[in-house]
């Protein structure tokens, strides 16, 4: 047969089959009638790190996540009991411990009389477009939320304008009622309570557009030490005696490229949820560090910066968030003080005001374990937004 050398006893076929799937880029098994296994191929016990004998029968499946184990069990027996071929996605220990998801698909095996004799079974390693799923499904919840971000903004830049230009209406009149009246006249006291409460409603206001990023900024150079340390004072001020307020930043920050007084907004916004958090005892620290990205560490957002920052931690000893709480705490209106502590703009506005300078914000908290708030800063004008 054109010099074809064809095996002429079965040992000789059962060899050149152990040889072809041993050198095959797939994990290989075989189970007969009873259900139990009787073949591994070599990359299977180099990706186990077990022996032939320890994998034997249902050796196997002590290597199945616990999570998996039911799951993989009933396909198994199910498809043996109806004698079809199966597919099914598990993970699989492997030799250093750590577990791997893996795609298993079965095959039945025919004798030459079309009798089911057991399966063949191959395995391939799905676990990096486990991973790449994963990735995908995180950026397009990012893109969501940063579009749903932008409509809020939008929202809100838009009726805040409107309500802006109501209450120039509202306090004129009311000003106008008051120049009108005497001092002692209750219609003017009243008129002075409308003016009071119009300026109240335009701090909201001007706290909506920073939020929607339509507060025109003057971006600069600035000296982010000097600055801190000017600050400091009123940190300090708006914080009980009873909370402890700790600095640490050296005396080499590099200087920063934004608007002083949105920047000072951030801070001070920071420090008031920490403030809250902590009640009349506890702690707030502040610390500030200069942080070089390369394009190596990914943000929150999904994205490589590369450039110069300032970091600047405000780390609380407070109540603390639930996860659930996290998810939520840069959306509008959104807050876990108590009715008439705040108006939940707080963090949106330090999310706005963050993303506006080209950095981004972090944030770690748990239940009675206080948090973490994190803010990335550029110092590199050349490269910031």
């Amino acid at each position: 047969m054109n010099g074809l050398q064809v095996p002429n006893t079965i040992t000789e076929y059962d060899e050149r089959f152990r040889i072809m799937a041993d050198v095959a880029p797939v994990l290989i098994w075989m189970a007969g009638l009873d259900k139990l296994c009787y073949f591994f191929n070599q990359p299977w016990l180099d990706f186990t790190g077990r022996t032939m004998e320890q994998e034997m029968g249902n050796g196997w499946a002590e290597g199945v996540h616990p999570d998996d184990f039911d799951r993989c069990l009933h396909i198994y027996t199910s498809a043996f009991d109806a004698r079809e071929d199966f597919r099914m996605e598990y993970r699989l220990r492997r030799h250093d411990g750590g577990y791997r998801w893996i795609l298993d698909t079965g095959r039945k095996i025919l004798d030459e009389k079309g009798d089911f004799r057991g399966y063949i079974g191959s395995c391939v390693d799905i676990q990096d477009l486990k991973d790449a799923e994963e990735r995908a499904r995180a950026l397009q919840d990012q893109v969501y939320q940063a579009q749903k971000m932008e409509a809020i903004g939008t929202l809100a830049a838009g009726l805040a304008h409107d309500l802006k230009n109501m209450l120039l209406v509202v306090r004129g009149n009311a000003e106008l009622i008051a120049m009108r009246t005497g001092s002692d006249d209750k219609v003017r006291d009243q008129a002075m309570k409308i003016v009071a409460s119009s300026d109240r409603a335009s701090e909201l206001l001007r706290k909506l557009l920073i939020f929607s990023r339509r507060e025109p900024m003057k971006k600069e150079m600035m000296d982010s030490a000097a600055a801190l340390k000017e600050l400091m004072g009123l940190v300090r001020a708006i914080v009980p005696k009873s909370v402890s307020v700790e600095l640490d930043a050296p005396e080499d920050l590099w200087p920063v490229y934004g608007d002083v007084r949105m920047l000072e907004q951030v801070m001070l916004n920071l420090v008031t949820n920490a403030r809250v958090a902590v009640g009349g005892k506890g702690s707030i620290r502040i610390v500030m560090r200069n942080r070089p990205f390369d394009g190596r560490e990914e943000t929150p957002e999904g994205d490589f910066p590369v450039g110069r920052f300032v970091s600047m931690d405000v780390v609380d000893t407070g109540t603390g968030m639930t996860p659930e709480q996290i998810g939520h705490v840069f959306e509008p209106f959104f807050t876990t003080k108590a009715a008439g502590e705040g108006t939940g703009l707080g963090l949106p506005i330090v999310y706005g005001i963050v993303k506006e300078h080209g950095g981004w914000v972090e944030v770690e908290s748990s239940p009675a374990q206080g948090s973490r708030f994190t803010i990335f800063i550029r110092a590199d004008p050349e490269t910031g937004a």
